[in-house]
């Protein structure tokens, strides 16, 4: 098999409008990872990855195969006798390790294992490896390549013949239609084709496919991707309404900063990383404009793709005319057709709720639904929200008695998940209305009915969130906020910075009314309190442990049983006292330089964007430009991010020193307060800032800084 691309190297992504044809990039992109990919390869076993050895470590070979099949003069890796021999060897390890059902055992990299199985992401991956390098092996190795992967295949087959539509059963599918097309056996083409036409019949009319009852965002992308694929090779038809709704579904829960609500998932949690699609994509009009939004985010522009994604865009992703995912909704109002799902969009508010409600189950795999709204801030990324979970009922929406009943509990892999306690903490009901200029959402839990209403106040400078009962509660009835965790301190109205620590409980009147956190400012209600920290179900991890850094901040709103009681929470965009009505340069779009021994570039954290300066040595610069607009005597503010790679830098007005050097060290990546550097006269037109680096904390492991912001206030 031969396909033959030119390869033009050039810096940017390859996306016309109106127009979806990246293969140059995706090419480009793939012979560079090529090396990466090889470090990982240990010759002496045919393995790749570190220890534990798992066997989804060998799709690395995938990547390896697409970028010897790939013709070009530019590819040094076109049919490499070297680079075969590595792809043999990593498949030869995957045939010494299988059972005699052609089955490994499932091991995670911590050492936790789930039994044996046909792993269907190694198996896809290795029969379509095979497909492109099988004419140039030896007949020994196709002997015993072909004994292996048939004998997989074999007991694959029974997979596809069940009756439910599973995303694990979906990928079998697609990696039996390539053993099937690979090997001329017409009966695993043709069960292949039968299980994707029920993968199609089960999609909801919504766009997404349910592992129980509502959307799983994540699992929605290994349907789309197997579709994908699968159509590549088929050229089934039957498969392209689908993808067309799929397409259209993930467009509509899309923030602008290209990430995906996670309220209305009951499998995962929020994802920071940019949702930019998969082959499936690139085979409509509406995924390949889908696919072309997202590769416009300038965070996607400067991303470092896998080499796994860039070899399946390269292998199976379609060219075309683009159909650009339409403003969704009417002015900035967004309702689903089956009204189970609303965004609102105002400023750069955005907030997405969810209708989904069922019974939780005791399947540790299916997440409570619980928390019923994400708020979303542009700059700030998702600050509170972030998905469901499990045995926590502190990141409910609201619970009905004493939340601490219900305690998580990780000392068994099988905990109790639904304890006979007198705690409501899930909706029985849920209705999304249109409010005015933002929206309400209605629920009843049991006999208790309550309600959240967002508005919109100021220009869209603050968002209010009402929590109320309608009517009385049997129980004792609580208000819950999870805010994100994006920092290690609150800051005060009066600028003290308040540590979270390893605990921390205060009530609205030991914090005078409120705090800022991440940019915005909580005006939190008479009686609340903040909880610190309040952890994750991991259903992945047998123990459910959650990594650090997913814990939440949570604000608790007490509104008893009282009819008609409620509770008003208000957030405040960047409503700091330091810089209100202050004139803000963005500073990742400033004009930037930097000397010859560092990297100043554009970077992504937390959904905004700041301007870097990455190096190891000391004496290195970066220097932003800015355009005053008038001439006056300012207040020159700048807001910094730390991190533990950062170190101590001085500023530097139109090259004269200014203030005291500045260390951004933080054992954590988090926006830090901003700083002021006293007041400056400026004339009208250019001026420039100059930070450079001039020390290191002893606890940071470089000298990187970066800036946010900077303001001038009059």
């Amino acid at each position: 098999m031969r396909h033959l691309i030119t390869l033009l190297f050039c810096t940017s992504i390859l996306v016309m409008a109106g127009e979806w044809n990246p293969n140059e990039f995706f090419c480009k992109k793939l012979v560079e990872a090529v090396p990466k990919v090889l470090k990982q390869y240990h010759p002496e076993t045919g393995y790749f990855g570190s220890e534990p050895w798992v066997c989804n470590d060998q799709n690395n070979m995938f990547p390896l195969a697409v970028a010897w099949w790939v013709e070009s003069k530019e590819n040094p890796y076109y049919h490499s006798p070297e680079l075969l021999k590595v792809i043999v060897k990593a498949g030869d390890a995957l045939i010494d390790d299988m059972d005699e059902k052609g089955m490994w055992l499932f091991r995670k990299k911590d050492n936790s294992t789930w039994g044996m199985v046909h792993m269907p992401w190694t198996y896809s991956r290795w029969v379509r490896s095979y497909s492109l390098v099988r004419e140039a092996m030896t007949p020994e190795e196709r002997e015993r390549w072909d004994k292996a992967l048939q004998l997989g295949f074999t007991h694959i087959q029974n997979y596809c013949k069940v009756k439910q539509v599973q995303n694990i059963p979906c990928h079998h599918a697609m990696g039996l239609y390539a053993a099937g097309k690979l090997f001329g056996r017409e009966e695993w083409m043709k069960l292949a084709q039968e299980y994707m036409a029920k993968v199609v019949a089960a999609q909801d009319p919504e766009g997404f496919w349910t592992e129980h009852f509502g959307p799983v965002v994540n699992y929605n992308f290994v349907y789309i991707d197997a579709l994908g694929d699968y159509y590549s090779m088929s050229k089934d038809a039957t498969v392209l309404p689908a993808l067309e709704k799929a397409a259209r579904y993930h467009a509509s829960i899309l923030f602008k900063d290209g990430t995906s609500a996670a309220c209305l998932d009951e499998r995962n949690g929020y994802n920071t990383s940019l949702t930019v699609g998969n082959p499936g994509f690139s085979w409509t009009a509406i995924g390949r404009g889908f696919l072309e939004q997202q590769f416009n985010l300038s965070a996607v522009k400067r991303m470092t793709f896998v080499p796994d994604y860039l070899a399946a865009m390269v292998l199976h992703g379609g060219t075309g005319e683009t159909l650009s995912p339409a403003e969704l909704g009417e002015n900035g109002f967004y309702l689903s057709n089956n009204k189970k799902l609303a965004k609102l969009t105002r400023g750069g508010w955005q907030l997405c709720v969810t209708g989904y409600v069922c019974k939780p189950i005791t399947n540790r795999w299916i997440m409570e639904r619980q928390n019923m709204m994400d708020i979303y801030l542009y700059g700030r990324g998702l600050i509170a929200g972030g998905g469901n979970t499990r045995m926590q009922p502190l990141l409910s929406t609201f619970t009905f008695g004493d939340p601490g009943l219900l305690v998580m509990d990780n000392t068994s892999d099988k905990p109790n998940f639904l304890p006979k306690i007198p705690l409501k903490w899930t909706p029985d009901s849920a209705e999304i209305l249109r409010d005015g200029d933002g929206l309400a959402l209605k629920m009843a839990y049991g006999a208790n009915k309550v309600s959240v209403k967002a508005s919109p106040k100021e220009e869209n400078t603050k968002l209010s969130l009402t929590f109320a009962l309608e009517g009385t509660a049997d129980a004792p009835c609580e208000a819950h906020l999870p805010i994100m965790h994006k920092g290690s301190a609150l800051r005060l109205a009066d600028g003290t910075r308040l540590p979270l620590g390893e605990k921390l409980e205060k009530t609205a009147e030991e914090l005078n009314g409120g705090f800022f956190y991440n940019g915005v400012q909580y005006e939190m209600p008479p009686k609340s309190r903040i909880c610190w920290p309040v952890k994750i179900f991991n259903q992945y991890a047998k123990n459910g442990l959650a990594p650090k850094g997913t814990e939440r901040l949570v604000l608790c709103m007490p509104i008893g049983q009282e009819a008609n009681a409620s509770a008003t929470l208000t957030l405040v965009e960047d409503s700091s006292a330091v810089v209100k009505d202050a004139l803000c340069f963005r500073a990742a779009e400033l004009p930037a330089k930097g000397t010859a021994n560092c990297a100043v570039k554009v970077i992504n954290v937390y959904g905004d964007q700041l301007m870097f300066i990455g190096t190891a040595k000391t004496g290195e610069t970066m220097t932003l430009t800015m355009d005053v607009p008038e001439t006056g005597n300012y207040e020159l503010i700048l807001e910094y991010l730390m991190a533990y790679s950062y170190g101590i830098s001085q500023l530097a007005l139109d090259g004269k020193p200014i203030g005291k050097p500045y260390n951004g060290y933080s054992p954590e990546i988090e926006f830090d307060f901003p700083l002021s550097y006293g007041r400056v006269d400026l004339t009208k037109g250019t001026h420039t800032l100059t930070l450079t680096t001039i020390d290191r904390d002893p606890r940071a492991t470089t000298n990187n800084q970066s800036i946010r912001a900077i303001y001038l206030k009059k």
